[in-house]
Parts: C-alpha cells; structure tokens; sequence
C-alpha cells in the first residue's frame, strides 16, 4: 500500500508537501467567491483549493495523488463544494514542446474523483464553450448535500460572470 506524502501546515490557509523527486506542491485554500445561502439565510462561501507546483513537467507519482486525494477528504469533511481552477495555459513538456494540459487534468480529476469520492461529482465552465486558451473552471460537489442545487446554480452564474464580463 502506498503511504501519503506529510502534509505541512504553513500560515492559515497555506499547506505544503515535498515529493521524492523534491518537487514542492502547495495547497492553498480560501473564499471562492461563488455564494449561496445557508438554511438559516447566511452567506456562505465555497471553498477554493489552489494546488501550485514548482514545476509543470513532474513524472507521474501515485504517492502525490493519493497525497491529494487524503487532503481532499480530509477538506471534503467540512466541505460539502470545492472550487478548483485547472491550470490549462502554455506549457513546455517532454522535448521542449508546448501543451495545454487542462484537459488531461480534468480527467485525472475525474479519475480520483471517481475512485476515491464516489458521493461527489465534478461540474466544468467547458459546457459554456470557453475560450480555450483560458484555465478551466471547475467544482466537486457532494451529491447529496442539502445546498446542491443551490452550488450547481451559483457556479454556472459565476463562471459565466468570469468568462463573460460585459454582457
């Protein structure tokens, strides 16, 4: 079985993991600004998860996503929605080609999703034709969770706003 990588708490919001190959992953989470109101009438705001990496070439590595996966239940305990923004600009890969990788990042996101967190499902902004030199909008969403219209609802509104400004 594989182990998970240790996870270190660095500031609020801020966590930080390093990889055999000494490549530094970090989880950053804060307000989305994607909103909804609580049965009690409260504003509440989704949580983002911002996962930066020191590189964009890093080799496959199951000991990273399970690294996430753990980290992600570990948000998803608290969380009923997840907001992630999937990197998907220029990068340069294996023989200094460059690649747009959001679309193969959304599939190992459905991938994990679908192993590790059945209950939960995986909505995009690429139903709203993006523009596809943006990063791609995205959210996991428990399935039963009381508010769920409510996210689906206000993650549309909210990507339509990012992506279409002025209309």
């Amino acid at each position: 079985m594989l182990e998970y990588y240790e996870i270190i708490k660095e500031g609020t919001n801020k966590y930080v993991f390093t990889t055999k190959e000494n490549i530094e992953y970090q989880l950053v989470i804060r307000p989305s600004g994607i909103t909804y109101k609580s049965i009690k009438g409260e504003d509440k705001n989704v949580l983002e998860l911002a996962l930066n990496c020191d590189t964009n070439t890093a080799s496959k590595d199951y000991k990273t996503i399970k690294t996430l996966a753990a980290f992600c239940t570990e948000m998803s305990l608290k969380y009923d929605a997840i907001y992630i923004q999937i990197h998907n600009q220029p990068e340069v890969v294996n023989n200094n080609k460059t690649e747009r990788r959001g679309l193969s990042r959304i599939k190992l996101w459905n991938r994990v999703i679908s192993k590790y967190f059945n209950d939960y499902i995986l909505l995009t902004n690429l139903v709203l034709s993006p523009n596809s030199n943006s990063d791609i909008l995205s959210i996991v969403i428990k399935k039963d969770s009381t508010h769920f219209k409510d996210y689906v609802t206000n993650f549309y509104r909210f990507c339509h706003h990012k992506m279409y400004p002025t209309i």
